[in-house]
Parts: structure tokens; sequence; C-alpha cells
């Protein structure tokens, strides 16, 4: 199941969006984005936030990622980096893990 989330300044664009797939009790988040003229203003953790909210009340146990440009960012969120050997194999299957992320891609995951 995907599931995406959208913010929208006072006129309804589209200023971030977020999304995740879930795998029973872990999911993969992904594509986390924010507009650049609304960036350094909290929305990235924001969205973090409120997707971590939704994943708990889905019973998701374990949040995972990859990222090329993120990795301090999703730090400060409290994620930590991991080998990719450590995430369960069905997420391992995901498009992300098999051809959209290269190698060298930091993956990091983050308990609910």
């Amino acid at each position: 199941m995907a599931s995406f989330l959208v913010a929208r300044d006072g006129s309804g664009k589209v200023i971030g969006a977020i999304g995740v797939e879930c795998y029973g009790r872990s999911a993969l988040l992904r594509s986390l984005v924010v507009s650049p003229g609304y960036r350094n203003r909290g929305l990235g953790a924001r969205l973090v936030a409120k997707l971590e909210a939704r994943c708990r009340s889905l019973a998701v146990t374990d949040l995972f990622l990859l990222t090329t440009t993120a990795r301090d960012f999703f730090s400060k969120q409290r994620y930590q980096s991991i080998g990719r050997g450590s995430v369960p194999v069905a997420l391992r299957a995901a498009a992300e893990f098999t051809r959209l992320c290269p190698d060298s891609a930091v993956c990091m995951t983050k308990s609910l």
C-alpha cells in the first residue's frame, strides 16, 4: 500500500509532499520534497512527523529509506544509517532498492 501526504500554501499551491509504501509492519519512506521557497522553515520535518504518525496508526513499527542527498536531514529526525542487508526482504524487492536508487545511496531506518 502506498500513501502520500501533500502540503499546500494558503492559495492551494503544492509546496511539499512525502510518500510511504507499507510492507506489513515495515515501511519504505519515499520521495520527501519541499519547494525551494519553503525550505529551511521546518516543513520537511513536519511532513516526516505526520507521515510517522500515520504509519504508527497503521501499526508500522519500522521505517526505512534510501537517500543520496539528505542523510544529515534524516539524522536530525533520528534516523540511523544501516547496511542494506539489514532491511526486510520485502522492502529490498521494492524498485528503490532494485533499480531506482544507486548502490551509493545511504540506507537509514527509524523505529516507531
